[in-house]
């Protein structure tokens, strides 16, 4: 004798709900590793700030082998930010006294490489040091086609606060 039409429903939702349990716990799973691999990516950026930041960027060399992240948090330290933060929307700090400024990426972003440039190399009188640290570092180079990393890096061998 065959199921009634009840019984073939109810069996039909114990499976259905036991789908859904299973769905639920797979991606609890996959949300607790995201979780501790993000955990995990700020701790080594966090342990690898503390380490670098007791070094002063003395070599080209050296400053060639930053990562983009730390490159950018050596800038934006240099130039007033305070307080920098990661967050799922980049890097953010205090700046000229606003809260929670997205950072420019420095490395990649040449407006804004620009901007370091005019308003605080030149404020600071130091623009013919930075040209002449970018022409050292990158050999005969028209300024214009630097790059940003390129300006990045000169900036950074230029201040001699890092």
């Amino acid at each position: 004798m065959g199921m009634t039409f009840e019984e073939a429903f109810n069996r039909t939702q114990k499976w259905e709900i036991a789908q859904i349990d299973k769905d639920i716990d797979e991606n609890r799973n996959q949300f607790e590793l995201m979780k501790h691999r993000r955990e995990q990516f700020w701790k080594k950026v966090d342990e690898m700030t503390k380490d670098e930041s007791k070094k002063r960027m003395k070599t080209k060399e050296e400053v060639a082998t930053l990562n983009d992240l730390y490159l950018t948090m050596l800038v934006a330290s240099s130039v007033g930010f305070t307080n920098l933060e990661a967050s799922n929307q980049g890097l953010r700090g205090d700046f000229d006294g606003h809260r929670w400024v997205k950072v420019p990426e420095y490395p990649k972003d040449l407006n804004a490489m620009y901007k370091v440039e005019v308003d605080f190399l030149g404020s600071k009188g130091l623009l013919g040091v930075y040209y002449e640290t970018l022409e050292e570092t990158f050999g005969h180079i028209d300024v214009r086609s630097a790059t940003a990393r390129m300006r990045a890096e000169s900036f950074v061998l230029t201040m001699p606060d890092l």
